[in-house]
């Protein structure tokens, strides 16, 4: 009998020390402590579910790569032209410093993922055409006569076919995106460039990634800087994006137009920021204080 109530007994501290350990259990602090010494909370259920929803939102923003197809075109390597190399970027798209020699790319910004995994590929801007062997090509400047001039073609293009040539009293515009009415005759096309390239957005937080309406006013801008024949020109364009498309614009949902933009299609100067401006304004002051001191004088 003795030897019952001890059996008893012993269950019983045995359940005993089992419910404390589970009571225990229960009671355990999961929160975490950084290297501060600071408590930090345990992330909810909501929270988990609100970070895997925002982890999605970011998947779908990403652009979609094409598949790697089973069979690759045949390329030369970028930069030993050996045969035998295996392209990372799909057609449309061409490979981040595909010419370096062991380098990588400056910063990921812009940059989709290739089909190893790593974010080194870059669509195919305006006027040119990537084959899908990690390079881009130019597209080959028109000789036909009274079409002289480079060809345009859109962003991604795939083929030399995708280069379209400019019809008469017509040219490239800065992009070689679209054919707009002749203006190298009465502008510098380097100057402009480099001016527009200068040019900064409205929004000090986007730097120099400007809209369709805010790089309009910098090429007006600037082609009024070189002389009022080269406004003229660039105006005309800028007149027919402002009045939006007619009737007879086919494709029109695909372009870009000017409809609530501001612009002055004669005289960009009021509202644009610009290096241009600044560097004026900073000579102009410097100038004025040296001649100011040197009347004192």
């Amino acid at each position: 009998m003795a030897t019952f109530k001890l059996m008893r007994c012993s269950d019983a501290i045995v359940f005993l020390l089992l419910g404390l350990i589970h009571s225990a259990c229960a009671d355990v602090d999961y929160r975490s402590v950084d290297y501060r010494g600071n408590v930090q909370e345990a992330p909810s259920v909501d929270d988990a579910a609100a970070a895997v929803g925002a982890s999605r939102e970011l998947a779908a923003s990403l652009p979609t790569m094409p598949p790697r197809p089973n069979t690759l075109p045949s390329c030369p390597n970028p930069v030993s032209e050996k045969a035998g190399y295996e392209p990372v970027c799909p057609p449309g798209y061409f490979k981040c410093c595909s010419y370096c020699k062991g380098a990588v790319c400056y910063s990921e910004r812009g940059l989709s993922l290739s089909w190893r995994g790593v974010r080194e590929c870059v669509r195919c801007a305006s006027g040119d055409y990537c084959d899908g062997c990690d390079t881009y090509k130019r597209c080959r400047p028109s000789e036909i006569p009274g079409r002289e001039g480079p060809r345009i073609s859109p962003p991604g293009s795939v083929r030399m076919q995708d280069c379209e040539i400019c019809p008469a009293g017509y040219e490239a515009d800065l992009d070689r995106k679209t054919c707009v009415k002749k203006w190298t005759h009465v502008c510098n096309a380097k100057y402009i460039g480099r001016c527009v390239r200068n040019c900064k957005a409205e929004d000090a937080s986007r730097v120099k990634d400007l809209t369709f309406c805010e790089r309009m006013k910098c090429q007006i801008y600037c082609a009024k800087l070189w002389s009022n024949e080269c406004v003229h020109a660039f105006g005309h364009e800028c007149k027919y994006r402002k009045e939006g498309p007619s009737e007879y614009d086919l494709f029109s949902e695909g372009e870009e137009w000017l409809t609530e933009c501001n612009v002055d299609c004669n005289s960009a100067l009021s509202g644009q920021r610009l290096h241009i401006v600044a560097m004026l304004c900073c000579a102009a002051l410097a100038m004025a204080m040296s001649l100011l001191s040197d009347s004192r004088e």
